[in-house]
């Protein structure tokens, strides 16, 4: 079995490898183990040799796309969860009621602030956050599932 393995810049995304080999029903053992490994390692495909030139290039161009797009993702990730660590604790509770469809005046009940005091921190939240609008921030995080768990904070 030969294993050519691309491995992303800094490794911001999973590796990409290519495994070729006969697949055999006589050879189970040897095979499914060796390959099951390199699946959990990130591989993106298993090619059977002899494999035509054209289905190798689909998958390496296919390969080299999803490694890219994991990429872009994580670094947009990465700027947002910036963003959110650069929040004061009283930003990110705003953050939270915003989020939760409370205006300024609510916000403010809730937290016993005054209301020029909640809209000097909201704007400054959707500032550091760079969002216009609670809508558009809304949509911001909704792209990445792992940052519900940083709004359990009341």
């Amino acid at each position: 079995m030969g294993c050519i393995t691309w491995h992303s810049p800094q490794n911001a995304s999973p590796p990409v490898s290519f495994t070729t080999s006969v697949v055999n029903s006589a050879m189970p053992q040897l095979i499914r183990p060796t390959t099951s490994k390199v699946f959990k390692n990130g591989a993106f495909d298993l090619l059977e040799k002899p494999v035509e030139a054209k289905i190798l290039i689909d998958t390496i161009h296919n390969a080299l796309a999803l490694s890219e797009h994991r990429a872009q993702y994580q670094q947009k990730n990465q700027t947002l969860r910036t963003k959110f660590s650069r929040l004061t604790v009283r930003e990110k509770q705003i953050l939270h009621l915003v989020l939760a469809g409370y205006t300024n005046k609510m916000t403010g009940d809730k937290l016993y602030l005054a209301l020029r005091t909640v809209e000097i921190h909201r704007h400054n939240m959707m500032k550091k956050m760079d969002s216009d609008s609670p809508v558009q921030l809304a949509q911001q995080l909704s792209r990445y599932p792992e940052f519900n768990e940083l709004f359990l904070i009341p």
